[in-house]
């Protein structure tokens, strides 16, 4: 039904001068707001701060990278993404950091060029409720290409400046990058020290559902 502009002028002074019954007023539903943390910080400076630098380097042997994050507010975690120089298939994992356990896990086969890729475990009725403050990892294995040499993996820098990990997004803070050398998926447990590089590259996908 359309209401012309004075029906509802009408319409709204007959609903704001009744005196007999409740005034309902309907909640308002926040619109989901999606979060990459990593692509975000990644895309979005250039303007007052130096743009990020991708930087490809080659593993010597097979090697998970992980990126330890917390949420400031209780949401989802609706996919696991990554950013690698080389094409072939990889293994992304979503870990609770403290028992190690695996939350979520799925292969993808990366095909872009020096783009981010995600899973949408949405999709599948998979997502994984993030508790506020708790600590998760979120992890991609590089395995061997095909022809036996590991696969490479990208470092993100940030061209002079050199502390700007940890860094927040919106409610993401992610608190720096891990590793480990392995032939078969592993949880990431030796801490990369420096303050000014990512490395993997890992991403998720997280909206809040409390505001």
């Amino acid at each position: 039904m359309k209401i012309t502009i004075p029906a509802a002028i009408a319409l709204s002074s007959l609903l704001f001068s009744c005196t007999k019954g409740p005034f309902y007023v309907l909640p308002v539903i926040p619109i989901r707001q999606n979060e990459n943390p990593v692509s975000t910080l990644a895309f979005t400076q250039g303007h007052t701060k130096p743009a990020f630098n991708l930087v490809a380097s080659s593993n010597d042997y097979p090697s998970e990278y992980g990126l330890l994050f917390t949420a400031s507010k209780k949401g989802n975690l609706y996919a696991l993404g990554l950013n690698v120089p080389d094409t072939g298939k990889y293994i992304l994992t979503l870990w609770d950091a403290d028992t190690k356990a695996i939350l979520l896990r799925d292969s993808v086969h990366y095909t872009l060029n020096y783009g981010f890729l995600y899973i949408d475990f949405g999709t599948q009725n998979k997502e994984v409720e993030i508790i506020p403050n708790k600590k998760y990892m979120a992890s991609v294995f590089m395995p061997r290409s095909p022809a036996g040499a590991p696969l490479s993996y990208h470092s993100l820098f940030q061209p002079g400046i050199e502390q700007w990990v940890p860094f927040t997004q919106k409610h993401i803070t992610v608190l720096g990058s891990y590793f480990t050398k392995s032939d078969v998926p592993t949880y990431p447990d030796v801490q990369v020290y420096h303050q000014d590089v990512l490395v993997g590259l890992a991403d998720i996908g997280y909206y809040a559902t409390e505001y």
